[in-house]
């Protein structure tokens, strides 16, 4: 029985301008079947000047789902920026009231006998205060664990000793270790998906006969599954633990490139040294 593995044949990175073609052409496909009078109107000009045989017009049809694909994955890339920064200002308001605003308030709850009585609320208190204890100790595992794996990496292969170096180590660790695509920004048919569904719902503004259930539907839910995905990334790039983690493998990955290293120390070797004597001429 033949075993052929498809992934040593078509690379992820080749893929990746393909994926694009999803969202175009249910854009397209969509426009055609709802508002087929749209695109009459936009070739039959054009027609009059070029005649555009089949083959061409499928030329132009692909490269229009190629634009317009990839500029709804843009959309995408944008949403996720803009949920990474909405991470990090609710972690900072988070950190900045949860001491001397948050717990204060529900201490003063805790008096009251509407709230003393509730276990859910006695709960709650107690994860806040829990949380606001330990929120510098989450990620002081991941971040061992990583500054040890990339304290030997860079001995090994650049002779340099983490170790002895101060504020200037992290800038030296972010540079080696590429994070992959699929760690980064999620899974390429998410993304698309989510493209797809940003898609669907501009093709309804262009085509009223879409504006049904069935249609809208299938939209939103490739919309909000990309979504899901979004706040997801946003919550990975901006939670000190998950960000250690991914680094870590990503310097796993270097010395799976690399294989053993020796240590650079050993590297230079000292010229022999002649014999001195009378004897030696």
């Amino acid at each position: 029985m033949l075993n052929v593995d498809l992934s040593n044949i078509v690379r992820r990175s080749s893929l990746a301008p393909l994926s694009a073609f999803i969202p175009g052409l249910f854009f397209e496909i969509s426009i055609l079947l709802g508002n087929p009078q749209l695109i009459t109107s936009r070739t039959a000009p054009a027609e009059k000047l070029v005649p555009l045989s089949p083959y061409l017009q499928l030329a132009i049809a692909l490269f229009l789902a190629f634009i317009i694909g990839r500029a709804s994955m843009l959309l995408v890339h944008f949403i996720q920026h803009v949920l990474t920064y909405v991470h990090l200002a609710r972690l900072a308001l988070s950190a900045k009231l949860r001491t001397p605003v948050l717990i204060p308030m529900l201490n003063q709850l805790a008096n009251m006998r509407l709230f003393a009585s509730r276990p859910t609320f006695q709960n709650l208190r107690a994860r806040v205060s829990q949380h606001a204890a330990d929120a510098q100790k989450e990620a002081r595992p991941a971040s061992t664990a990583l500054h040890k794996l990339a304290s030997k990496l860079f001995l090994e292969r650049y002779g340099v000793n983490l170790g002895t170096a101060g504020e200037e180590w992290e800038p030296l660790l972010w540079a080696v270790g590429t994070l992959t695509e699929l760690e980064w920004r999620g899974p390429l048919l998410i993304i698309a998906s989510e493209a797809t569904g940003w898609c669907g719902l501009v093709a309804t503004t262009l085509a009223p006969t879409l504006r049904n259930s069935y249609y809208i539907a299938l939209s939103l839910i490739f919309l909000l599954t990309g979504l899901h995905n979004d706040y997801r990334v946003a919550g990975r790039r901006t939670d000190p633990e998950a960000t250690a983690a991914w680094k870590t493998r990503a310097i796993l990955r270097e010395y799976e490139k690399g294989g053993r290293t020796t240590p650079h120390s050993q590297e230079k070797t000292e010229p022999p040294q002649e014999p001195e004597g009378p004897d030696h001429a």
